[in-house]
């Protein structure tokens, strides 16, 4: 039974490449929220040096 289970689980390598793709986009859009971040601390860091 082990060794049939081994196969599937080579098949499943092949699969998770499937989700990876998926996870790209909210990888990206992580990324933005990050950009997004960035962007206020150097704001609120411009604004207060302005102060």
């Amino acid at each position: 039974m082990a060794d049939s289970s081994r196969p599937p689980a080579s098949s499943t390598s092949p699969q998770p490449v499937q989700p990876g793709r998926r996870y790209q986009p909210k990888k990206v859009t992580g990324v933005k929220i990050a950009l997004a971040g960035l962007i206020l601390l150097v704001v609120i860091g411009w604004l207060i040096s302005l102060i």
